[in-house]
């Protein structure tokens, strides 16, 4: 059992963050703005935290339980949590920080004074903080086990996001400003939990770069969100799964919308005119390198030199 004293910035953090979004619903900008850096950085601090207790401490020598546990001490400050977080390779990105730096000096003038900010100027820089905040959550804490994905505050921020048509357009723009991602992305293969098509699979591990979702089963995912295989089976339909030619799991279907077939265990992807129905089975998929010529699966072609 772990020894951590529960300090719930985690759960704070994301009541700052969801009361930022009623705030943005209101265009209270302002508060906006506020309760958002506020939310952010407990989430951050909760990072650091995990690495270390002493090292929320703005002077880690200082630190003792009985003033963590009441709250009595010097919080660490911007600069220093930024770096600590670096020192123990659980750093933002650049684009993150550039951000997070302009909220925070945004938000000491709205503390302070009365300051004349242009609305969507200051929309878009609250959308890019949160298109990075997102997947440094789900990398940072959720994969690191420090934070259950189906955690129900997480949930509703991200089924808020995934509604604001401002963030979905950030968030797309910078998936398709990195070739890297782009090349990776499977087109036409719909993520099961946000629909867009920002799938990427490789020796049978699945990632959505949109909604930052690593799937430990994602044909099973798909399949159920796409299919209704007892309806299929019950009233003579058509099952959606052909067995990979590549890795023999029945995970092959067909992507209607770029004509080609995709496994949703191993990744392989054949194009429309790679792969045809077998001609003595008309069952399983084989390779095809004519489409004049018949071609047989690897179980037609056993029996044909068996015979």
């Amino acid at each position: 059992m772990s020894n951590k004293i529960q300090l719930n910035m985690l759960e704070n953090g994301f009541d700052f963050i969801l009361k930022s979004f009623d705030d943005l619903d209101n265009d209270e900008l302002k508060y906006t703005a506020i309760h958002l850096y506020s939310g952010v950085l407990l989430v951050l601090k909760e990072r650091l935290y995990h690495i270390g207790e002493e090292l929320i401490f703005e002077n880690p020598k200082k630190f003792n339980k009985q003033s963590l546990k009441n709250g009595n001490f010097q919080s660490v400050n911007f600069n220093t949590l930024l770096e600590r977080l670096s020192e123990h390779n659980a750093s933002i990105s650049e684009e993150f920080k550039t951000e997070l730096e302009w909220l925070r000096s945004e938000r000491n003038k709205m503390e302070h004074f009365q300051v004349n900010v242009r609305l969507d100027a200051l929309k878009s820089h609250i959308v890019n903080i949160l298109v990075h905040l997102i997947p440094y959550i789900k990398t940072e804490l959720v994969h690191n086990d420090l934070l259950d994905e189906d955690d129900e505050k997480l949930q509703v921020i991200i089924s808020y996001l995934h509604q604001y048509e401002e963030y979905v357009q950030a968030k797309l723009n910078t998936i398709e400003k990195d070739e890297g991602i782009k090349k990776k992305i499977i087109d036409g293969l719909e993520c099961p939990l946000c629909t867009q098509e920002t799938v990427f699979i490789d020796g049978g591990e699945a990632y959505c770069y949109f909604c930052e979702t690593k799937f430990s089963d994602f044909k099973e995912a798909y399949i159920n969100e796409n299919f209704n295989l007892y309806e299929i089976i019950k009233d003579g339909g058509t099952d959606p799964r052909n067995e990979c030619p590549d890795c023999s799991s029945e995970s092959m279907i067909y992507l209607e919308d770029s004509l080609s077939y995709i496994c949703l265990s191993c990744g392989v992807l054949y194009s429309y005119e790679q792969l045809k129905a077998c001609a003595r089975c008309e069952v399983n998929l084989a390779y095809s390198n004519d489409p004049y010529e018949p071609a047989f699966c690897d179980y037609c072609l056993d029996f044909f030199k068996s015979g």
